[in-house]
């Protein structure tokens, strides 16, 4: 069932394994995409011939243990426990979602959006609004503290029936009890790991299918735990929310969030991802707008550089919604260019 492709995975004696000095080297630049150079990076491409190979050797030798993470707390929007691993582990990460990733998604739905090439949260959000103005009724759901519940046994279950090498799951069980050590229990997924990102959203496929294929909702979205359904019928949507509630409990072991379940009426727009979608428009959240003026505020401090590299994706985020004024007034207070 995994076939002969995912038994090969760890060791086929190519460039394109797991065990593959080639491939954790190409993953390693990867992995560096995006973060700098902090010390953890420079350490590793210091000696980067010496490291991907002694990365090789422990994977090989079943000898591989994962670095203490790197613990702090952040608060934008909400107070989040974020573990960073060490980068030398986040090449592994690397390696092991470039092999597995495509043998976990090959099922995913049109519906789902987070974590795949080609999708994402620009996309994720032209089509609820093209949603919303087809429907009457929207239903919200949330999964409460979803990367921090998800069971370790049920998970690895459904890796199972799509991942057949051994050792590649033995390297993935490695990775999930290393994740747990701080909430000492056989459930959570660090935040911020790329593992989590992708085993989180590939844990919530077996809820997609379920929701489109036997529970009957006209349409739905869903962006890793933020699931939006559509429909016309008010009385047959509270049913299928009560249905998808009853599934999240009872077969995946999570629960969904009380004050974040709502059903409403399409007329008066409904949050998603930072956006408040109407039939005929979207419009910022004004915790998303906050959130952009502080980034812009501080934005102002650092050098040119910097500003360039951040400016374009606060101005991308801006553009989706209708905020041509505040576009203008940002302007005019000299934090866009």
């Amino acid at each position: 069932m995994a076939g002969k492709k995912a038994y090969r995975l760890f060791d086929n004696g190519t460039d394109t394994c797991l065990v593959s000095p080639v491939h954790l080297r190409r993953c390693a630049y990867t992995a560096k995409k995006g973060v700098g150079f902090t010390s953890s990076v420079s350490a590793f491409f210091l000696e980067l011939e010496s490291n991907v190979i002694e990365l090789s050797k422990e994977l090989r030798e079943g000898i591989y243990e994962p670095r203490p993470f790197d613990v702090f707390i952040i608060r934008d929007p909400k107070p989040r426990l974020i573990q960073a691993a060490d980068f030398r582990d986040r090449v592994v990460h690397h390696a092991l979602c470039a092999l597995i990733v495509p043998h976990l998604e090959r099922s995913y739905l049109p519906t789902s959006y987070a974590c795949q090439q080609g999708k994402g949260t620009h996309m994720a959000v032209y089509k609820a609004k093209e949603l919303a103005g087809k429907y009457r009724w929207v239903g919200r759901l949330d999964v409460w503290h979803f990367f921090e519940n998800i069971p370790h046994d049920r998970l690895m279950t459904a890796i199972r029936k799509r991942i057949g090498d051994r050792d590649v799951l033995r390297v993935l069980n490695t990775i999930l009890q290393h994740g747990h050590s701080i909430a000492g229990r056989d459930r959570g997924l660090p935040i911020g790991n790329l593992t989590s990102q992708h085993f989180g959203n590939f844990y919530l496929d077996r809820l997609d299918h379920r929701i489109k294929e036997q529970f009957g909702v006209a349409d739905f979205i869903r962006y890793m735990d933020d699931i939006v359904l559509f429909a016309n019928d008010k009385a047959a949507l509270k049913h299928q929310m009560a249905q998808i509630r009853d599934f999240v409990e009872q077969e995946l072991g999570l629960k969904l969030k009380d004050k974040d379940t709502r059903l409403s009426p399409m007329v008066h727009g409904f949050p998603f991802l930072g956006f408040r979608i109407y039939p005929d428009q979207i419009r910022l959240t004004q915790t998303r707008r906050k959130r952009l003026k502080s980034k812009l505020k501080a934005t102002m401090y650092l050098p040119e550089q910097e500003q360039i590299q951040i400016l374009p994706s606060v101005i991308n985020w801006a553009e989706m919604a209708q905020t041509r004024q505040l576009r203008r007034r940002w302007i005019r207070q000299g934090w866009l260019y």
